[in-house]
Formats: structure tokens, C-alpha cells, sequence
């Protein structure tokens, strides 16, 4: 019996992922008046909380009813004039989802590609734009966490070479928000993107956008059509103390509750702990003899990408785990599709989960004809967690 069918499964995916019990429930609590007092206080709640997270005293904050692609649209729709030149570093799938974006607004884009698997090096970026006189590129664009490649950005040491070519700093972190340190004014960033059923824990349907205050001035000024996602109805309206349209109340139950969990664990331990869940992965991955996608010097605090084993389709792995262990994997996306699968870390999970994935990975492994000692990715992962938790 394929165990996704009932109850019986544990998303191990870079999102969904698994909502805690605890979030669950205030999902379910009865409809409030999304304009009356009772949800005003939620609303600020969440905006303030989401404002110390992301670690701006000078930006704005604003949430949407869409997934994280709604507000990727935001990133370009709100801040840009037709005809505007724009890079995007390009090293994996949503990298890509930012030029078709940019494209279909009518910005002139160009692609700063990298190997699929390795970080947009700062140096290669500066020496790219040292090609082109400042202002040249109205924005730089670019994945904070690249989720089909299992790769960590160095936003900081980007920062300073965009800013200093005097363009807006546009930051995809839909899956690294909260689970990676993420400084929005520290690093200048302009324009930062995040979602709901990533590290926050929550079902999808909210996704969240902050603004710099030089973003905003140019939020005014551009020439280019928007309505539902217009910041500049978001920031009237939130003078409010509320939303410019319908807001999705019960994921603002869920993100609210999110949030809570979030600062009761401390943000900084929050991201401690996803660094040991990444480490222990990686680490049993290493034991088993499976080559990972990413190097350790830039891999992801929320998904490992790992290449099947030669003569094995990584189909064969998830569908397996599947099936008959009711762990659900993720496959690979664009150029590495049906060559990885990859394991999401992220939100409220622990050691229990970690143990769990491998012990039936072993078993799918041995299952599909992999040789490899038994038990030796469970006692990596254990290793690590005595070391470090």
C-alpha cells in the first residue's frame, strides 16, 4: 500500500513541509472580520514579528494571499520601468523563474550563469559588472537559498558590489527565510521575498515581501501594471492597521502561532538547529557513499541534493520511499532532473526525522541493489546530533 494515500507519511520535501500539531489546530479555529479589532492585532503581530526576522527597523513589511511566486512577480512588477536592464545570478531553477518573470514584464534581462550546484561567486559578479558603467542594471536579482540545487548564496559579500554599481539588491529567500540568517538592512538588501510552507512551518497561501525605503521611492515611480500586488495599496492600507484586500485569516492563525514558536525557540537557535539537521545529512549521505550536489563550503540549511547511485533512477528511491516507508523526497528540477533526489530539513523537525529518512533509505538502497554497510548513514547522523545538540 503506497502510504502517502493515508495519514501514515512525513514530508522530507524543501516544502510543503510538515505543519506541527500546534499550528494545525489554530488553523481551525472559527472566522474572525478580517477588518475588525481581533484580527487588526494579528495582523500587526505578524508584521512586527516578521519585520525582526527579517532584521529591518528601516524597511516595510507585507504580506499577500499567493504562494512565494506571487511575490517573486512583486519583486519585479513594483520596482522596475519597462524597458529597464536587469541581471539574474543564475544557478538553478528559480534563478530561471526570475528571468521569466522579468522577461514578461518587458525588462531587458540578462543571466549571470554558474554550475548548477556551486554559489554566484562574488568575484565573478563584480568582475562582470566592472565591465559596464554604474547604473547600468536597475536591479541585480538573485536566490538567497537556491532550492533545486541545494545552494546557500553569500548575500553579504554580494551586497556591497551591487550597491556599489547602484543597483536595487532583489533577494529570493522563500526557502531561506528563517532557517538561514538573513540581516535586510545590515546588507542593504532593497526587495526580499518569502513564503509561508517553507522553514515558518505553515500551509502554503501567504508569501511575504519586505521593502527598503529606496525600493518604495521607486515603487512610486514605475511604470509598469500591477493591481493585486501594488505595495503602494499595501502600504496605504497598512497605516490601518490591515490589508488592502480579503486577507487568507486562517494563515494568519498559522503564521501567527509560527512566529511565536519561532522567537520561544529564539531565532538564533532556530538557525542553529538547522545547521546541525543540514550537517547530519550531509554527513550520513557522505557514510552511504552518495555524491552530494552542493559543496560543503556553500550547501543549504533546508535541502540536500544528492545523485543517485550509478545504474539506480532516482525515481525508483522516492518512489520507493514512498511506498513503502511513507517518507516523502523530493526529485531533481530543470538539467538535474532524473539524476538527484533531494531531502528537505526544514521547520520544526529534529533528530527523529533525520534517523527516520535514513534508516529507510538504507533499506530502499539495499532494496534497489546499492551496496554499502548497514546501519552506517544512521550512526553519521547520530554522531553528529552528539556532538552538536
Amino acid at each position: 500500500m503506497d502510504r502517502f494515500l493515508n495519514d501514515n507519511h512525513m514530508l522530507m520535501i524543501p516544502g510543503p513541509i510538515t505543519v506541527p500539531p500546534r499550528i494545525l489546530r489554530v488553523n481551525s479555529r472559527p472566522m474572525i472580520n478580517h477588518r475588525g479589532p481581533v484580527f487588526q492585532k494579528i495582523h500587526e503581530y505578524c508584521v512586527d514579528g516578521l519585520k525582526k526576522i527579517f532584521k529591518t527597523n528601516e524597511g516595510e513589511v507585507y504580506i499577500f494571499a499567493s504562494v512565494g511566486t506571487g511575490a517573486m512577480e512583486a519583486c519585479v512588477s513594483n520596482f522596475f520601468n519597462k524597458d529597464d536592464r536587469v541581471l539574474v545570478l543564475v544557478n538553478g531553477n528559480f534563478g530561471q523563474r526570475f528571468v521569466q518573470i522579468a522577461s514578461a514584464y518587458g525588462l531587458n534581462v540578462d543571466a549571470l550563469e554558474f554550475v548548477w550546484g556551486q554559489y554566484a561567486d562574488p568575484e565573478k559578479v563584480k568582475d562582470y559588472l566592472s565591465k559596464y558603467p554604474k547604473g547600468t542594471y536597475k536591479g541585480v536579482l538573485v536566490q538567497h537559498n537556491e532550492t533545486s540545487t541545494a545552494i546557500l548564496n553569500d548575500l553579504e559579500k554580494l551586497s556591497p558590489i551591487i550597491k556599489e554599481h547602484g543597483a536595487l539588491f532583489v533577494v529570493d529567500s522563500i526557502s531561506g527565510m528563517v532557517a538561514a540568517p538573513f540581516e535586510m538592512d545590515k546588507w542593504k538588501v532593497d526587495v526580499v521575498a518569502a513564503a509561508s510552507q517553507k522553514a515558518f512551518g505553515c500551509p502554503p497561501g501567504i508569501s511575504i515581501l519586505g521593502v527598503s525605503k529606496e525600493a518604495l521611492n521607486r515603487a512610486n515611480n514605475s511604470n509598469l501594471p500591477r493591481f493585486y500586488f501594488d505595495v503602494r495599496k499595501y502600504h496605504e492600507s497598512y497605516k490601518k492597521g490591515q490589508p488592502p484586500f480579503t486577507a487568507p485569516i486562517s494563515l494568519y492563525f498559522s503564521l501567527e502561532e509560527s512566529i511565536k514558536m519561532i522567537f520561544e525557540e529564539g531565532l538564533e537557535n532556530f538557525q542553529k538547529r538547522h545547521i546541525v539537521l543540514r550537517d547530519s545529512v550531509r554527513s550520513a549521505v557522505k557514510a552511504l557513499g552518495l555524491k552530494l550536489v552542493s559543496d560543503d563550503s556553500c550547501a543549504s540549511p533546508v535541502v540536500t541534493g544528492v545523485f543517485a547511485p550509478e545504474g539506480i533512477n532516482p525515481q525508483d528511491i522516492i518512489n520507493t520511499m514512498r511506498k513503502d516507508f511513507g517518507i516523502v523526497l523530493a526529485g531533481g528540477q530543470s538539467q538535474f532532473k532524473g539524476k538527484i533526489f533531494r531531502i528537505g530539513h526544514l521547520g520544526f523537525i529534529g533528530a527523529t526525522e533525520i534517523f527516520s529518512t535514513f534508516a529507510a533509505l538504507e533499506l530502499t538502497l539495499d532494496k534497489l541493489g546499492y551496496k554499502f554497510e548497514k546501519g552506517v548513514s544512521v550512526k553519521a547522523a547520530q554522531k553528529v546530533f552528539e556532538e552538536r545538540m
